[in-house]
């Protein structure tokens, strides 16, 4: 069981489907986590400064709920001025976004799109 994950989620991403199915994440992750930390952003740049407060806090499993937007933003949280800010850092990513073109790959001649159940089983 991991000792505490940290999620920035992004509510309205892909139309709001990210804050409405936060809930049900929660309480999923609840049983693989002793502790979980909801960072719920409102704007632009705020998931890059709570990557970097929650790294900056020694935590160490960071979830990116949203798109690749917010994704992006959390991964520029990672890290300042070209240097980790903790190399020992996890970012897992559960793809709640319109497009999520980071996680979607080629299988089998086909697209294949990587759904949260998959991520959180």
């Amino acid at each position: 069981m991991v000792d505490e994950i940290h999620a920035i989620v992004n509510p309205v991403a892909e139309g709001g489907r990210a804050g409405r199915r936060w809930p049900a994440v929660a309480a999923r992750l609840g049983t693989i986590a002793h502790t979980v930390r909801c960072h719920v952003t409102s704007g632009p740049g705020e998931a890059t400064q709570s990557a970097r407060d929650v790294l900056h806090a020694v935590v160490r499993e960071v979830l990116s709920i949203g798109g690749d937007g917010t994704t992006n933003e959390i991964v520029n949280g990672f890290f300042h001025d070209s240097d980790a800010m903790a190399p020992e850092a996890v970012l897992s990513i559960m793809p709640l976004g319109t497009g999520t073109l980071g996680v979607k790959r080629k299988e089998a001649g086909g697209n294949v799109r990587v759904e949260p159940r998959d991520v959180v089983a």
